[in-house]
């Protein structure tokens, strides 16, 4: 009995610890928190230097949703063009990767 109430507690504490791992998508207000500029600003920003794909994804309602680790690297780098680059680099490296090894999901025939 004491065995099967710790496994259950094992499993809430690892229920709680992946709720408190931050989204890696943001939405505009949550994006535009997180580097202190207006929502309007974020929006501006979006039209002139950020790539769809690489730093946003849109909803099926045309709603961004901010990729939080791209942007941040933007954020930071934006003086640095090469440094952001590699960054890209290594997160489209990444995605593929992690793309290669995810079984199809198309149904046999």
């Amino acid at each position: 009995m004491e065995e099967k109430l710790n496994a259950i507690l094992c499993e809430l504490e690892k229920l709680r610890a992946r709720s408190t791992e931050p989204s890696p998508f943001l939405n505009k207000t949550e994006a535009a928190d997180m580097l202190r500029v207006h929502p309007k600003t974020l929006s501006d920003w979006r039209r002139e230097h950020l790539k769809k794909g690489i730093h946003y994804t849109t909803t099926p309602r045309g709603e961004a949703r901010y990729i939080r680790i791209m942007l941040e690297d933007w954020f930071i780098n934006r003086e640095n063009p090469a440094a952001h680059q590699r960054a890209i680099e290594v997160w489209n490296q990444q995605r593929l990767a992690n793309a290669k090894s995810t079984p199809s999901r198309r149904p046999h025939r």
